[in-house]
């Protein structure tokens, strides 16, 4: 009994916290775009395809999102090895491929949640961004 409220309650806030990181990321990424949406105009009349576009903004949440599955992986695995530790005696420690997965995992939901905002930005009409103020 214990162990399963246990496993509901974390499996609760891994989704809450998925659901927040992807908003949150999702609002910078609409952000970033509303600041640059004349320059990526700008770009695409000068001849710019959609994929050097796509990929000179997001690089910067590339960036930030390697970081965040490096640290967030190093930091769940040593506390999840020393929650367990400290609520089991005997207990199957984390293993080094599931950080791997997690950090991937991260990686892809988060890179597609920008791209997909600079996509649609990419493909509008190169006029409209540029007559805007």
């Amino acid at each position: 009994m214990y162990n399963r409220n246990l496993s509901r309650i974390f499996f609760f806030m891994t989704i809450l916290g998925c659901a927040l990181s992807v908003s949150g990321l999702y609002s910078m990424a609409s952000l970033n775009i509303n600041r640059r949406t004349r320059e990526i105009g700008v770009r695409k009349v000068l001849g710019a395809s959609v994929l050097s576009i796509l990929k000179l903004i997001n690089f910067e949440f590339v960036v930030i999102l390697l970081t965040a599955a490096i640290l967030g992986g190093a930091g769940g695995y040593l506390l999840t090895n020393a929650l367990l530790s400290d609520l089991y005696a005997q207990h199957i420690g984390v293993n080094i491929l599931t950080v791997i997965i997690s950090g991937v995992f991260i990686f892809l939901v988060g890179t597609s949640t920008t791209s997909m905002t600079i996509w649609n930005t990419a493909n509008s009409n190169p006029v409209d961004a540029i007559k805007s103020v």
